[in-house]
């Protein structure tokens, strides 16, 4: 408590409504033609109205461009249409902040349902915190089916605790300008690395207590599997293995382990590696059901439903890892495609740092 008391009196001063002026609001997209304009009247509904909207498209090919521009010719709003034949997530962000015209910058994704007031939380937090150069607001899935709800105590984790995410956040354009904005070389993991640059920058960073916004986890078995697989190969490609990867194969390590001990000596070491599996299901469900009652957690935790659907999962998710990995060996290590990010990050650095004022 003494830390949190001294964090706040830090950084915690009487509330300034002129600190945020005007925002602009940017989005990367591609091929978002079934969610790009519920986010957009999303955008259009909020209690504080975005100054501007950019939107940087990576090549779409399903008519997201189209949408866009409609739904454009119909705002009041002032809005940009950034298009690159084949930029991806990093690189679509830096386009838009480039693209920006106004000195906030809030940062949302297409898929993300936000709530009426989520641009005036950031910004109420912004002006509450006035030594905050970033602020971050929470998220929460979407939980409508089982699979959902066996998906988000995996992988997501509960809602009510402060974490990072750059599809909803507000930052001064200078942070971004500041760390070199984010990598344009991944596909997916170019916001922990943001986040990296953020802490090695020392940038002050708070937290909104606002509504989350919510956002649409995969449907389906296979389409988690190759999103993680995808996750995988980028994370190694960004030098984020100790993250990850390094913990699970550790994990797999101590399981061959008991495995093999149990074939050769006693079978109480197979008994010792299902016991782990189970405790490592059940840590999950614990943690998703943190803020709820005992008893509900207890029955949580005791439906033998949710215990093999989140195990399961959990499964898919590992061997997608593993999967993720072999292909960064296969298409990246050995055949000498794997960037340098310090290279990477003087490049984005430059081209940041030539402001667009049109």
């Amino acid at each position: 408590n003494s830390d949190l008391g001294l964090l706040d009196s830090m950084l915690f001063s009487s509330t300034d409504p002129t600190r945020v002026g005007a925002v602009s609001v940017i989005v990367p997209v591609k091929n978002e033609a079934g969610s790009v304009l519920m986010l957009l009247d999303a955008l259009g509904a909020q209690t504080r109205l975005p100054d501007e909207i950019v939107i940087a498209d990576g090549g779409s090919t399903d008519g997201t461009q189209r949408l866009i521009r409609e739904w454009f010719d119909n705002s009041c709003l002032a809005t940009t249409l950034i298009e690159e034949s084949q930029g991806l997530p990093g690189r679509n962000r830096n386009l838009a902040v480039k693209a920006a015209r106004h000195d906030w910058i809030a940062a949302i994704d297409a898929g993300i349902h936000p709530p009426a007031d989520w641009l005036e939380s950031l910004i109420q937090t912004a002006e509450a915190y006035q030594h905050a150069r970033v602020v971050f607001g929470r998220y929460a899935p979407l939980t409508e089916s089982r699979f959902a709800e066996y998906a988000a105590i995996t992988y997501v984790g509960p809602s009510d605790v402060d974490r990072r995410s750059i599809a909803t956040c507000l930052l001064e354009r200078s942070v971004w300008e500041e760390v070199g904005g984010c990598p344009e070389h991944l596909r997916s993991g170019e916001d922990l690395l943001f986040f990296e640059r953020l802490d090695e920058h020392q940038i002050p960073v708070v937290y909104s207590s606002g509504t989350p916004v919510r956002w649409e986890l995969q449907s389906t078995i296979g389409g988690t599997f190759h999103r993680f697989a995808l996750y995988s190969q980028n994370g190694m490609r960004a030098g984020l293995f100790k993250h990850w990867q390094c913990r699970v194969m550790l994990q797999y390590v101590l399981l061959t382990g008991l495995l093999v001990a149990g074939q050769l000596w006693s079978r109480w070491c197979w008994a010792l590696a299902a016991t782990f599996m189970v405790l490592r299901t059940l840590r999950r469900i614990a943690v998703w059901h943190h803020s709820s009652s005992r008893s509900q957690t207890t029955r949580a935790m005791l439906d033998p439903r949710r215990v093999l659907g989140v195990a399961a999962l959990n499964l898919v998710i590992d061997v997608a890892m593993f999967m993720g990995v072999g292909r960064w060996l296969l298409h990246d290590m050995w055949s000498g495609n794997v960037g340098s990010r310090s290279t990477e990050l003087k490049k984005t650095k430059g081209e940041l740092g030539e402001r667009v004022t049109a």
